[in-house]
Formats: structure tokens, sequence, C-alpha cells
């Protein structure tokens, strides 16, 4: 009997500790969701930013491999064309200030390419007979959910002085 009148003086408290523990348990579960939901959409946008950075990637190589596929000097700027008739024409200097958007195979991702004339200049190590024309090669990819990724190369193509 002694048993029972002592646990009648507690009162409940037993009662309103479990409920107290109880509730901080439910405030670290919903932190803890709230953490992992926020993980969730970094890892999200972490992805997006990557498949936009490598349509940029594909931009500046696809220039570069067309500029250095032309037997003669460039010198002017040009744009990507989204439908070129070749790949001769995949650049013109019409859409040097606003270049077109090459959509790939998937549908969902692209890019657009400009490259801008620099002049010319000595190159570092060779004779007075040849010269470097420098170039800017600007790629802007697009990935899903409207991510953006625009990458700027420095590049150059050495000729002998006979061609400039």
């Amino acid at each position: 009997m002694h048993l029972k009148t002592n646990l009648r003086k507690q009162n409940g408290a037993a009662l309103l500790i479990t409920l107290m523990v109880l509730a901080l348990l439910t405030l670290l579960g919903m932190a803890v969701t709230s953490a992992a939901l926020v993980e969730t959409c970094i890892t999200r946008n972490e992805t997006v930013r990557d498949l936009a950075f490598y349509q940029a990637e594909s931009g500046w190589q696809y220039g570069l491999f067309w500029l250095e596929s032309q037997p003669g000097a460039i010198r002017e700027d040009l744009g990507s064309l989204s439908a070129p008739s070749g790949w001769a024409e995949a650049f013109s200097s019409a859409a040097a200030g606003a270049p077109q958007n090459l959509d790939a195979a998937d549908g969902q991702s692209s890019f657009a390419v400009s490259i801008h004339y620099l002049g010319t200049s000595q190159p570092p190590l060779y004779s007075t007979d040849f010269r470097r024309i420098d170039y800017s090669i600007h790629a802007r990819g697009y990935g899903p959910l409207q991510a953006q990724s625009l990458i700027e190369v420095s590049a150059g193509r050495i000729i002998h002085g006979d061609g400039y």
C-alpha cells in the first residue's frame, strides 16, 4: 500500500515529463527533416548548374574546333546558328551580337557560342615572320530549370607573316 500512496503524491509528473520528451523529439525530427529537404534542394541545384556548365564546356569546344577547321584566318566577330546547312556555315557574322542556340540531342539542353576577333599580336618565342590572331570565345550553356552558365575562353591562331 505504501507504493500507491507514493505514486499519488506525484500528481502526474511522469505524464508531464513524457509529454515534454515527446515534444522535444518532435521538434528534433522536424529540424532533421527540414535540413534534409534543404540538402536535397542544394543537391538538385548543383546538378542543374553542372548540366548547364557542361553545355557551356561543349559550346566553347564546338567554337574552337570550328575555328580550327577554317582554312583562312577569321577576322570578324561571329555567332552560332541554330540550324546550319553544314559545318562550314555553323557561324555567321550576322549572329555575332545574339548567337542562336544549338540544341543538344536530348532536346532539353543547348548552348550558344560567339567568337570575337581581338586583333593580332606577336607570339612569344617566335620570329617576327609569324603573327598570332587572338580570339575570345564566349559560350553560354543552358540546362533544365532555366539554369545558365557562361564560359569565356581566349584562343589564338599562329600564322606565317605572308598570310597576314
